[in-house]
């Protein structure tokens, strides 16, 4: 059986656009949006130099304000603590705001395991 992130296709046509087609609802819409797209593991490398830099408030409000995050390779590798730390700031900052996307090789049934376990692991698997 196919998840439903199997059914949701989307496809970009400028930086301010994204056109999403679910089989689901048998609809095709285009959404004006502000976007970011981006590997989990540049996202956690931009936001440790940003640490270093003194920048981080700044580049974390930027995750925060575009409307559609798209976070590729969810979890590729598995997190430390710094890692879920992350993580879980970024979604915070989102939660009821902006939507998130996740595109990652395991199933969400494995998210916990790679995550690392434990309270911020917990608290990451709890966002919507």
């Amino acid at each position: 059986m196919k998840k439903n992130l199997d059914y949701i296709n989307f496809r970009e046509f400028d930086t301010n656009m994204v056109c999403v087609k679910s089989q689901l609802f048998s609809t095709t819409i285009t959404l004006p949006l502000i976007k970011c797209n981006i590997r989990l593991p540049n996202l956690l490398t931009e936001l440790a130099l940003a640490k270093a830099q003194g920048t981080h408030k700044k580049t974390l409000k930027n995750y925060q304000n575009c409307e559609l995050l798209i976070i590729d390779e969810w979890l590729l590798i598995p997190a430390d603590t710094i890692t879920q730390q992350d993580i879980l700031e970024v979604l915070e900052r989102r939660y009821r705001t902006h939507a998130t996307i996740s595109c990652s090789q395991f199933t969400k049934e494995g998210w916990h395991k790679r995550l690392g376990g434990g309270a911020l692991t917990d608290a990451i698997m709890d966002q919507p």
